[in-house]
């Protein structure tokens, strides 16, 4: 096992850090404008993982948010030792692995009505959605230990 990358943060300018070129992760414009109000609302949360080459393997989107908004420098993990296939299978294990999960529909909407209910912008989440036009079936079991869904959250 490699050792962790993510026990030193240090910061970069981003006119150093190259996206690789070959990621297959796309980032419109919007999810873009989606990054830059998270970073505005949140601070910077989640370092750019780069090679020892600068080389960004992890947060392509989070470094374009950030030029965009004319930030100088950001946080980086430096990924030390990988070879050029652990490299390119991260590139696409850090997006893919993350798509393999899902969510507790029940709980999902509770937590973003109870958001909408204190007039919370949901969309700094990336949620566009209307409330009242989400399809599912209540689930007052979910599958994450949290239990306190009820029938008065999902009316």
């Amino acid at each position: 096992m490699q050792g962790n990358p993510a026990e030193n943060v240090e910061m970069k300018s981003i006119e150093e850090l190259m996206p690789y070129d070959r990621n297959p992760k796309v980032h419109p414009a919007t999810q873009v404008d989606q990054l830059k109000e998270s970073i505005k609302q949140w601070g910077w949360t989640v370092p750019i993982l780069v090679d020892e080459n600068n080389m960004v393997l992890a947060g392509h989107g989070r470094l374009y948010a950030a030029g965009e908004l004319g930030m100088e420098q950001v946080p980086c993990i430096v990924a030390k030792g990988w070879s050029e296939n652990q490299k390119k299978a991260y590139v696409i294990a850090d997006n893919k692995l993350a798509e393999n999960g899902s969510w507790d529909v029940g709980l999902y909407y509770a937590e973003l009505k109870s958001l909408a209910q204190q007039e919370f912008d949901l969309s700094l989440m990336g949620v566009d959605i209307n409330l009242e036009d989400m399809s599912f079936t209540p689930d007052y079991n979910p599958i994450t230990s949290f239990g306190d869904v009820t029938e008065d959250d999902m009316n």
